[in-house]
């Protein structure tokens, strides 16, 4: 699918960024310049057209285990109502002014249904969804980005700062005894990481390697 001279409102944009499927057998598509929904049953692409989403980029979607969808952009965070077919905005009273109105790179819901928020330039965040709360986590690198968040088969939170390698949180969900390391190239280890820009975080299910 692909809008052009001939079809040129099939998409918002054919530069796609990122997508998601939900259990209502729609694929969600982010691209450079809003969100679309496709159909797989009627094979109809949808527009979508929402405050703060029109002709923005969209940087990352999430649909969580509940079915509910979760997008980010450089406005903040946003979570999609299909009861009343609107995007809520999770920047300011709505997260008790926790999750910053900024560029919100990767989403990610872990095994205990949390939903943990890698921003550009702001830091890690986390929503307690059951419990309906915010958390904010100390700046641990010095661009303050985190792109990419992952959860291991030890329950263990990883995550990859902008050209600030791999980091590993400990005490992850304790907000007064939270701590990190940061895994980074060294030109004098071998063993190190071979660059401190990484694109992705995989574990290896037989090992439990990363």
């Amino acid at each position: 699918f692909k809008s052009d001279l001939h079809a040129p409102s099939i998409l918002t944009n054919n530069n796609i960024i990122c997508l998601t499927d939900d259990a209502d057998r729609n694929i969600w598509l982010g691209t450079l310049e809003g969100l679309n929904v496709y159909n797989k049953e009627t094979g109809v692409i949808r527009k979508c057209s929402y405050p703060g989403i029109d002709n923005n980029q969209i940087l990352c979607l999430l649909v969580t285990r509940d079915n509910t969808l979760w997008l980010g952009n450089r406005f903040g965070l946003f979570r999609y109502n299909r009861d009343t077919d609107t995007m809520i905005p999770y920047s300011g009273s709505t997260s008790n002014h926790i999750i910053p109105g900024s560029a919100i790179t990767y989403l990610y819901e872990d095994s205990d249904g949390d939903l943990w928020i890698g921003t550009r330039s702001e830091g890690l965040y986390r929503h307690d969804i059951k419990n309906n709360r915010f958390y904010s986590y100390p700046v641990m690198n010095s661009r303050n980005s985190v792109h990419i968040i992952f959860e291991d088969s030890r329950k263990q939170i990883w995550f990859i700062g902008w050209d600030e390698g791999l980091f590993l949180l400990k005490n992850p969900k304790d907000m007064e005894r939270v701590s990190w390391i940061n895994y980074r190239h060294h030109t004098d280890d071998e063993y190190s990481l071979q660059d401190n820009m990484a694109y992705d975080l995989y574990e290896d299910i037989h090992t439990q390697s990363l």
